[in-house]
Formats: structure tokens, C-alpha cells, sequence
């Protein structure tokens, strides 16, 4: 497993555990409601094994959390420029601004000339 996909999958469990906790189960007590065993759902909440999209919905379901709160994030990788870019994409603070700035990425994209700001 990559290690973003790894990060991604202990993140899940994470989210599994404190849904179980908020929720005061133990994980015998959710392994049951899932129809797992307590060693499976102790995998899961450590992220050694990648939840089924199924089970997550039986998790929901059962610690009353909303589905999306066990969806996996997404982490991809990213070289340093494209960090920069994200982060300053984050700083701008109005809608304008920020579709300033995807139009002239795709401005750019397409090869056009980009008009200044």
C-alpha cells in the first residue's frame, strides 16, 4: 500500500474510533451491530485494513454519524509548486478573486494571453 493510500485508510479508522467512542461502544459492541468480529474492526480503527464502502455504511448507520464522515479524504500527492499554488489559490478571500484566478489558469491552459489583475 502507498503511503498516501496508507494515510489515507488510518484516517478512516480514525473516524471509525471516534464514531464509536462519541457513540460509547466498544468495539465488540460495534463489531456485533456490524457483523464483524472484534479483531476486523480493530484493523479497520487502526488503519492496517481498508474499510468496505458496505461496512462503512453499516458504521454509519449504527453510530448514527452521517456516511460522510467515514468517506476517505482525498490526498494525492503534490510537488512543492503545486503546494505554493493551492496555498495561495487558499489566501484569496472573494469569489471574484478566485475565479480571477481559475479562469486564468485556464487561460493558460489553452494557451491564451492572460490579462493582467
Amino acid at each position: 500500500m502507498r503511503t498516501v493510500e496508507r494515510a489515507a485508510t488510518m484516517l478512516v479508522g480514525h473516524a471509525i474510533k471516534t464514531a464509536r467512542a462519541l457513540k460509547g461502544l466498544s468495539q465488540k459492541e460495534l463489531a456485533d451491530r456490524v457483523s464483524v468480529s472484534a479483531v476486523s474492526l480493530q484493523g479497520y480503527e487502526t488503519g492496517k485494513v481498508n474499510a468496505r464502502p458496505d461496512l462503512l455504511d453499516a458504521i454509519a448507520k449504527a453510530t448514527g454519524a452521517p456516511r460522510e464522515f467515514f468517506n476517505p479524504p482525498d490526498l494525492i500527492e503534490a510537488a512543492p509548486d503545486e503546494r505554493d499554488l493551492l496555498a495561495s489559490y487558499r489566501r484569496i478571500t472573494t469569489a471574484p478573486g478566485r475565479a480571477d484566478a481559475l479562469n486564468a489558469v485556464a487561460a493558460i491552459e489553452a494557451g491564451r494571453e492572460v490579462r493582467a489583475c
